[in-house]
């Protein structure tokens, strides 16, 4: 006779993600729990009209915020993790494929890098938010389109100064120490 096996609940899912997080990273409990929230959110996402950014900071390198975003990377929904991306294809990643964005060293990105990906941050938090490119039609012209960035971000960077306001106000800011 096959046994059946029972659902797993959202706690028992909660207590084995936050079990992994405080065994390989080294920070507060209130930042683990987030967490652990966090990646659920990553699953679940398009219900929602909001979607926070997590930015992971801190005052000089060697905090474990590279090794919190390998963390984030083996559990949330469709992990992207960006280094040396070009901006049209950010924006068309995000659009096609609906990813959790894993970018690490935000503050050595060069600076059109950096702003694009400041504009997926700021325009993805919200549904229904565009970001608007020019791309090429198909007869040789060129066209307006419109590109859907919403979805959940993770960012790591020495310092938060490297973000706006705008940023930060739709950010979870985690500050990680040695």
């Amino acid at each position: 006779m096959k046994e059946e096996s029972k659902p797993i609940t959202a706690e028992e899912i909660l207590n084995e993600l936050l079990a992994s997080n405080r065994h390989y990273i080294h920070q507060p409990l209130s930042f683990a729990f987030a967490d652990c929230v966090y990646v659920l959110l990553t699953h679940c996402f398009q219900h929602f009209d909001y979607c926070p950014i997590i930015l992971i900071t801190s005052p000089l390198e060697g905090c474990g915020k590279t090794r919190k975003l390998d963390w984030f990377e083996r559990y949330v929904n469709k992990p992207e993790s960006t280094g040396n991306t070009t901006q049209s294809s950010l924006f068309r990643i995000a659009d096609a494929h609906k990813p959790t964005f894993l970018i690490d060293e935000f503050d050595s990105q060069h600076p059109e890098s950096r702003a694009a990906i400041a504009n997926i941050l700021n325009n993805g938090f919200q549904k229904g938010k565009k970001v608007s490119r020019t791309d090429q039609g198909g007869n040789g012209g060129f066209e307006t389109k419109s590109f859907d960035v919403f979805g959940p971000k993770i960012v790591a960077c020495i310092s938060a100064d490297k973000f706006s306001a705008a940023t930060t106000s739709r950010s979870i800011n985690h500050r990680m120490q040695r």
